[in-house]
Parts: C-alpha cells; sequence; structure tokens
C-alpha cells in the first residue's frame, strides 16, 4: 500500500506540473503572439550557424535561430513567421518598434535598454578575422594608427565592443556580413570583427582568426 501511495502522489504532482505547463505556455502565447502568429526575427549571412541564418532562392531561411524558432512556434502552437534583416542592430529596431515579437542576437548594456532578454542559449568569444597572408597576430597589433577594422553595422553589440577595444584603429561600420566580407578580401579593410568565426569558408577565403590579447 505503501507503494502505491508514492505512486499516487507521484501521478498527482505530474498532473499539477501539467496544468501549471498549460497555463504557462497560454501566458506566454498571450504575450508573444498576440496577432495569432510568431514573428521571428533573424539575422542573414553567406553562411548559416548557431547566429546567422542564409536564405536559399525559392526557400525560407535555413539555421539554428530557425530551427529555435520553429520549435517556440510549436511549443505556443501558432504558426511561425520569419523575417530577415541585414544585422542585429537592424533586427533590435524592428523588435523595439513592434514589428517583431521574438528574435536572436548578441546582448549587452545597451541593448538591455531598449528590449528584454530571455535565457543564452549559445555561448561564445568573439575575435577579429585577417587575411592569412597578414602579419597581425593579436588584437593589439590592429589597434595603432591607419589601420582599418570592419564591425557591422553600427548598431550592434560587436561594433560597440570594437569600438571600446580599440583606439587607435578606425572602426568601419557596414550593413551586412556579406559586403564586410567583400572589403576584406580587396583590401579596403585590415580587419573584420565577429563573434562567429566560419562565416568565411563559402566565400573561400584564407583567413586567420588574431588571438585576443593577454
Amino acid at each position: 500500500m505503501a507503494h502505491v501511495r508514492v505512486r499516487d502522489v507521484v501521478l498527482a504532482s505530474m498532473l499539477v506540473a501539467a496544468i501549471a505547463a498549460a497555463d504557462d505556455i497560454a501566458t506566454a502565447r498571450k504575450e508573444l503572439a498576440a496577432t495569432g502568429k510568431l514573428r521571428i526575427g533573424v539575422v542573414s549571412a553567406p553562411k548559416a550557424n548557431v547566429f546567422f541564418v542564409v536564405e536559399g532562392a525559392g526557400s525560407g531561411p535555413r539555421g539554428v535561430t530557425v530551427r529555435l524558432g520553429d520549435e517556440l512556434a510549436r511549443t505556443l502552437d501558432v504558426p511561425g513567421e520569419f523575417v530577415a534583416f541585414h544585422n542585429s542592430g537592424e533586427v533590435t529596431d524592428a523588435l523595439e518598434q513592434g514589428h517583431l515579437d521574438v528574435a536572436f542576437f548578441p546582448a549587452d548594456d545597451e541593448r538591455k535598454k531598449r528590449i528584454e532578454f530571455g535565457p543564452a542559449y549559445v555561448l561564445f568569444e568573439s575575435t577579429c578575422l585577417v587575411l592569412g597572408s597578414s602579419d597581425f597576430r593579436t588584437v593589439g597589433d590592429l589597434d595603432r594608427p591607419g589601420v582599418r577594422v570592419v564591425a557591422g553595422e553600427a548598431n550592434t553589440t560587436t561594433f560597440r565592443s570594437v569600438a571600446r577595444a580599440l583606439k587607435s584603429a578606425s572602426v568601419v561600420a557596414v550593413p551586412s556580413v556579406g559586403e564586410a566580407i567583400a572589403m576584406l578580401r580587396d583590401g579596403r579593410v585590415d580587419a573584420f570583427a565577429l563573434g562567429i568565426r566560419r562565416v568565411f569558408d563559402q566565400e573561400g577565403l584564407q583567413s586567420t582568426a588574431v588571438a585576443p590579447d593577454e
């Protein structure tokens, strides 16, 4: 009989948890998908990874954040609608203005003043990428007059971080990853600051990540 009572308590607890979860989902659906669908902001680039998505001809965006968005929409039991942007600054503006319901992008103190963040789904280190023929070996090597570092659009965490770290080099803003890649390839800049290192693979660039200063 003791075993039966324990089992009954467990089953009752599971039922209470299921009811609570259903209430949580209903609340989340009301807060996140008030229009009846979940509008999800993503950032496109030449190669997909844990942050960027790729957009194929005749198909929707593909990448980790698309899968996360699909799963969130499924959990809320609403259709998901993806909107792709060139950079995280554009996504921040769209989310703050109410054109999106959720999005995935790096967090920093400036962005936290404008929008609310949930738990992190991935952690990574940012660095700078240079061509394989470059003499730069550390981030400190880049911080000198005459050096140009492209760091995405001005309203991004990467740009703000690089601008704080590099006092002497010129930090250049561009609206998209594709344009930044072209600038590095053509020699118009000396380095490209970005958190996701493998974005260069598809472009065939011989690139090297410079090491953080000790």
